[in-house]
């Protein structure tokens, strides 16, 4: 539920700022500089999921957020423009979301059996996915039809009914949190086995590193979406809305086709790589034409490709950790792939007040195509595959 209201909320302020400000690169600065401090906050936030209950930590988020969404569908009402205020209340929301995504990922191993995980984290991920293309389909439309103020107020109220949703919760965790002393010293002492079993891990850093690379080049990207759809009379933010609809409608699709039997005939490795290359190819080749039709059928197909290698990094993450590091690798992962995104946003505006975005997104997907292809060829994740048979 919170999560179409997030895509609702991110469509809205990207466009409501552009349309404020007209400035793509003020834009990325807010975003970038709501994400920053949040480098900061991800090892104490899995130290923390690893202590606390999951539970409470899933509740507590959601309402957070979803209060201060409310929050700033005031403001936006009456038409109040704080730049310090928004960045405040966007960087609230996303270290909520720095607790909530360990909390949720490290949850499902606990709830599940060891052999449903795969078709369990198809699920999950599916649902997050139906959630998007909600979010995206009327997000759009929202901020075209209805203004900010209650676009803002929907998405606030849906993290609200997500928090009371999750209180119904069947969960019992097995290992029993404990709450010690919260210090620096004592969160290094406690992220200390977490780093060292990833540093012993070369297959999972390896998946780790890919998903750095993904998510720096493809942020960077995808910001400039914002700028290319708002400069191009035929696009703009309705057409947006469908277009990421549609990637969030084939990202929902692939994600079902891991769990399916397609793996009879292709092996889990094999299909990883063959998705992340068409999924880097599809996003090169999307911005070269802007005719609609072509846009949203090219994005669909992308979102597929795209979708196959989610489910299956999250699953290899959880089956090769223990569940006492769950929480911390998660967060882990959450840094690497996400620690550069500042840098990637804060680019992206640079690059959209200078030259032509359409450009920059092809050259960022030809990068990620490269630096997958290298760290293929210097890291064997062979064995980390074969335990998704097992």
């Amino acid at each position: 539920v919170s999560q179409m209201g997030t895509k609702i909320y991110l469509i809205a302020l990207s466009f409501w700022l552009l349309e404020k400000t007209n400035s793509s690169l003020l834009l990325s600065l807010v975003l970038s500089a709501s994400i920053a401090p949040r480098v900061l906050i991800t090892p104490f936030a899995g130290s923390l999921v690893d202590q606390w209950n999951k539970k409470y930590i899933l509740i507590l988020t959601d309402a957070l957020s979803g209060l201060s969404i409310l929050t700033l569908s005031a403001l936006t009402y009456f038409d109040y423009f704080n730049f310090y205020i928004i960045l405040l209340l966007t960087l609230i929301i996303g270290i909520s979301s720095d607790f909530f995504k360990p909390a949720l990922f490290s949850i499902i191993p606990e709830i599940v059996d060891d052999k449903d995980l795969i078709k369990a984290n198809s699920q999950l991920n599916s649902t997050l996915q139906l959630s998007n293309l909600a979010g995206d389909s009327i997000g759009g439309f929202l901020f075209h039809t209805l203004a900010a103020p209650f676009a803002f107020f929907l998405n606030g109220f849906s993290y609200l009914v997500s928090a009371f949703s999750e209180t119904f919760l069947d969960y019992r965790p097995r290992v029993k949190e404990k709450l010690g002393k919260i210090s620096i010293t004592s969160i290094l002492e406690d992220n200390k086995d977490a780093l060292l079993f990833l540093r012993k891990d070369k297959h999972l850093l390896g998946i780790f590193l890919v998903l750095m690379f993904i998510n720096f080049f493809g942020n960077l990207a995808i910001f400039l979406f914002i700028p290319m759809f708002n400069m191009v009379e035929i696009l703009g933010p309705s057409m947006y809305g469908l277009v990421m609809a549609m990637y969030s409608f084939g990202l929902l699709v692939g994600m079902n086709i891991v769990s399916s039997k397609i793996t009879k005939f292709v092996s889990f490795k094999n299909l990883f790589a063959i998705s992340i290359i068409m999924m880097c190819f599809g996003f090169m080749v999307f911005p070269a034409f802007l005719n609609p039709l072509y846009l949203i059928s090219l994005i669909f197909v992308t979102g597929i490709f795209n979708g196959i290698p989610v489910v299956l990094m999250s699953t290899i993450i959880q089956k090769k950790t223990p569940e006492h590091l769950r929480g911390k690798i998660f967060a882990f992962r959450s840094l690497l792939s996400h620690g550069l995104v500042p840098i990637a946003i804060a680019m992206g505006g640079v690059l959209a007040s200078n030259s032509n975005p359409r450009i920059i997104i092809t050259l960022c997907f030809f990068i990620t195509f490269v630096f997958y292809g290298i760290i293929k060829i210097t890291t064997d994740c062979s064995s980390s595959f074969e335990e998704l048979n097992t």
